[in-house]
This record gives structure tokens, C-alpha cells and sequence, in this order.
């Protein structure tokens, strides 16, 4: 656990790239933005890299890589175990087909949805808040940014 919280520090972690280099060749960019606002977001980054700011990649629209968990918890692990065996049996083109199936990824596992989900207990907020609001409130004023959605 502590190593998570280490490497979710922002404002620790990024200070001292700004200490090192100028505003100007620092692009700080947020997943919130990349949702919301996914072609303002790419036109602003390829400006700032000196490229075509006109180019829309292909997949601004679709999701890729999304969070997933499991809808059948031991189902998953024996997935697992059988996954060890088809690597040692060196069935490697059974075993990518069967990764990249959406049948067999939809039977086994289902969509997350952040936003509806609360991970974090009381608990936890109690020992979290402490480490993290100071965190936010320096990270937005290092970067400029209004970010009082992350201290919900």
C-alpha cells in the first residue's frame, strides 16, 4: 500500500520536473479532460508536440483498454490456471484468440464504472484525506488547475 500511495503523490512526483524545466515544456493533461473533452484535449497536445493539431485519431470515440472485473470470481481464477497450462503446452494462438474474444470476455468479466462504484471505505478516507488533500491542493497551484473533484 504504501508504494500506491507514493506513486499517486502528483504534486510530490511533478514538482521537481517543473523545477528542472520551464512551464513551456511541461504538458500536463487529466483522464477527466481526455473523457469529457477527448478532441480539444489531442488538438491542444499536438500543438504543443509542433504537429498536425488537425489530426483526429481513430479511436478518439471508442474505449480502449477499459477497467474490467470479474462477474465470477473463481470462474476468473480457474481462467487463470488454465491460462498457465495453455502457456506450458505452448498454445499461444489459443490462448491470444481466447484473449481477445469479447464473447469470452463478456461471460467472465463485466464493465467497471468508477463513477458509480465507491471503493474507498470511511476507513480508508480517514488515513487517505490526511496525505492526499495537501497533495491537491499544491498540485493545483503548480499546474494551474481547478481540481475539486479529486478531493470528493
Amino acid at each position: 500500500m504504501p508504494e500506491l500511495i507514493y506513486e499517486n503523490r502528483y504534486y510530490s512526483l511533478g514538482k521537481p520536473y517543473y523545477d528542472m524545466f520551464s512551464r513551456d515544456n511541461i504538458f500536463i493533461l487529466f483522464y477527466d479532460d481526455l473523457v469529457s473533452r477527448p478532441v480539444e484535449l489531442c488538438k491542444n497536445l499536438f500543438r504543443f508536440l509542433g504537429v498536425d493539431e488537425n489530426f483526429i485519431p481513430s479511436v478518439i470515440d471508442k474505449k480502449v483498454n477499459t477497467a474490467i472485473i470479474p462477474r465470477f470470481p473463481l470462474a476468473t481464477l480457474l481462467t487463470k490456471g488454465a491460462a498457465i497450462i495453455l502457456r506450458s503446452l505452448h498454445l499461444y494462438g489459443f490462448l491470444t484468440h481466447a484473449k481477445r474474444s469479447d464473447r469470452i470476455k463478456n461471460l467472465f468479466f463485466k464493465g467497471y464504472d468508477y463513477k458509480k462504484e465507491n471503493l474507498i471505505t470511511e476507513k480508508a478516507r480517514a488515513i487517505l484525506d490526511p496525505v492526499f488533500l495537501p497533495e491537491i491542493d499544491k498540485l493545483e497551484n503548480l499546474v494551474g488547475a481547478e481540481l475539486s473533484g479529486w478531493k470528493k
